[in-house]
């Protein structure tokens, strides 16, 4: 019995990657641009994406989201994030949670950043993963991430982030936490307009391919859509509206055979009447 309760218990958590992947892209702006991670600025959220832009955020930044994927009601996503940021250096910590009765995910992050010479951000992000599965246990991992963010040209930005670069000794039993490597680049079309174009290449996983476009029309509104180029599954768009201090963030993600799913995001950033000025 303990050898079927264990095999089951590695079953579901080597193919937990393959449903986790599609519908868990922590921060609403991954979301809403087809899961990219590497140059995209969420505020607190940034946390769950490259830790080398948290030093881009404001003094203070806090991220609140709940979901259902694919309009699934007994399957929910919640998230919190908060980080502070003073001149080149930045940290933050966040909480992530997914899953059901049955099965469930939580995930605990605390990142930190700093800027460089020559205006290049580097970060590094520590992640804890506990696994809980009714009335078969639970298992703990942990590992690394780390990011780097570097200007090439003054409309030109590029982008690397390793994921799982460092990792538990129990972290090794699923293809999800070996390591994962992200490139991409950012080119800014006009000011308030963004094209993004990020490529991964995860062990033993075909390389993705995503792009995605960023614009804001008018003060105030931010416009996002994403799409994966060799994963039908990843299209996206999302809207955001700027107040002086709030941000309300929504994001479409489509799914080729099963419900849309529909992610609400509150955002709130505090900032310091002297770094406002800069």
């Amino acid at each position: 019995m303990k050898i079927i309760a264990y095999s089951f218990f590695h079953i579901l958590l080597s193919t937990s990657y393959s449903i986790h992947a599609q519908i868990v892209h922590s921060g609403i702006q991954a979301q809403s641009m087809g899961g990219q991670q590497v140059l995209v600025r969420d505020g607190a959220a940034t946390i769950f994406l490259n830790p080398a832009l948290l030093v881009e955020q404001a003094n203070w930044a806090f991220y609140f989201s709940r979901y259902n994927p694919y309009a699934i009601k007994n399957l929910s996503v919640n998230s919190l994030a908060v980080s502070h940021n003073v001149r080149k250096h930045a940290a933050g910590l966040g909480y992530l949670q997914f899953g059901n009765g049955l099965y469930t995910e939580k995930f605990l992050f605390a990142a930190a950043g700093l800027t460089v010479r020559y205006n290049i951000k580097i970060g590094l992000k520590y992640k804890m993963r506990h696994v809980e599965i009714q009335k078969f246990g639970t298992t703990s991992a942990s590992y690394f991430d780390f990011g780097i963010v570097l200007p090439v040209a003054p409309f030109l930005e590029a982008g690397l982030l390793i994921n799982n670069i460092i990792s538990s000794s129990n972290a090794h039993s699923t293809d999800r936490l070996k390591k994962n490597v992200l490139t991409a680049l950012r080119l800014q079309i006009h000011p308030g307009h963004s094209l993004l174009l990020e490529i991964s290449q995860r062990h033993s996983y075909k390389t993705s391919i995503v792009v995605g476009l960023k614009t804001s029309p008018i003060e105030g509104l931010n416009l996002q859509f994403g799409m994966g180029l060799r994963e039908p599954a990843q299209k996206a768009l999302g809207v955001e509206l700027l107040s002086h201090k709030l941000t309300l963030s929504y994001a479409l993600a489509s799914h080729f055979s099963l419900q849309h799913t529909h992610i609400f995001a509150l955002k709130i950033r505090l900032q310091n009447k002297t770094d406002s000025k800069k």
